[in-house]
């Protein structure tokens, strides 16, 4: 075997370890790659789950509530929970549904009581009680958003249409925000 003959086959074993090193990398790196997507798919899927259970049961809690302040024992009686503060409640105001935190908060109350004289207190109260009333976001007869310092309530009053008793519900929603200077 000549010199030369010899240096082509080396060069050439050269070349096929070279290719198998680098089809061994390619597939180390594909296992690599799929073992983390296998495991970024499962890990998702138990958060989608608990995501979905923890819906269901908010759910249920609020169906729950809404139908305790309605039905049985308590009937008549406000629901567990807290009025939305430096707000006054329209007499015979009875709490049916509560959920909050410490920046947040919905209330809903149902009064036996006409939907026209609901909006007229609550417009002279929240005015009187040093509340501005922002133009933006009120639609005229459906919500009344009002703004106190940091805080930013929005009412929602609205007539029970298939209530013999000239039932009205009345919805706040308070939240917490932070105006930017301008």
């Amino acid at each position: 075997m000549s010199f030369r003959r010899l240096k082509e086959k080396i060069k050439s074993v050269e070349k096929g370890k070279l290719l198998f090193r680098i089809i061994c990398v390619l597939i180390l790196g594909f296992f690599i790659i799929t073992v983390f997507k296998v495991v970024w798919f499962l890990k998702n899927r138990q958060a989608i789950r608990e995501y979905v259970e923890k819906g269901k049961e908010q759910k249920q809690l609020i169906v729950a509530q809404m139908q305790e302040g309605k039905t049985g024992k308590n009937k008549g009686k406000d629901v567990l929970g807290k009025d939305i503060p430096g707000i006054t409640r329209y007499i015979g105001m009875v709490r049916i549904f509560y959920v909050g935190d410490e920046n947040s908060r919905m209330v809903v109350y149902e009064v036996k009581a006409d939907k026209a004289e609901v909006l007229k207190f609550y417009r002279k109260e929240m005015s009187s009680g040093g509340w501005k009333k922002d133009e933006k976001l009120s639609l005229k007869k459906k919500a009344l958003t009002y703004v106190k310092g940091d805080r930013e309530v929005q009412i929602m009053v609205n007539s029970g249409y298939f209530s013999k008793d000239k039932i009205t519900t009345v919805t706040f929603l308070s939240q917490n925000i932070e105006r930017q200077q301008e």
